[in-house]
């Protein structure tokens, strides 16, 4: 796979969320079928090693964290969640990553608008990890 599935940027678009019995919750397609799928594009082992990934999940942990724990509003937080644009943008031009990789990341740090968007692209990017092929965990 050299990028994003079709379906998965299409449904991205309709958000992280569906309606069901008049309340907001995550599709499940967010956490078991598009993190499978994408994973088996993130298989070079040479690039996206785990280590990598790890690092910009546990970037999107620390926002989530000054968000829950320290009363930040949603809106300090936007700049340091935009940063993962150019900081994965860096790491492709290092061959850090792929491609695939960097699109994950731009499409969804793109579609996060407020509080509830960043909590599911965690869940979201926590599934992923879980995906990731054995030989990437070292």
């Amino acid at each position: 796979m050299d990028k994003l599935p079709k379906e998965y940027l299409e449904d991205l678009k309709d958000g992280y969320y569906r309606i069901v019995d008049g309340k907001e919750c995550m599709k499940p397609e967010f956490i078991v079928k598009y993190p499978k799928e994408i994973a088996k594009g993130l298989k070079d082992r040479n690039k996206n090693k785990l280590s990598q990934i790890w690092k910009f999940y546990e970037h999107a942990r620390r926002i989530q964290d000054n968000l829950e724990h320290r009363g930040m509003p949603f809106a300090v937080s936007e700049a340091e969640l935009d940063m993962m644009q150019p900081i994965v943008e860096s790491a492709l031009n290092r061959s850090m990553v792929t491609p695939v990789f960097k699109d994950f990341i731009n499409e969804n740090v793109s579609k996060v608008q407020k509080m509830e968007d960043l909590d599911a692209f965690i869940k979201h990017f926590q599934a992923l990890i879980a995906y990731l092929p054995r030989e990437n965990q070292k």
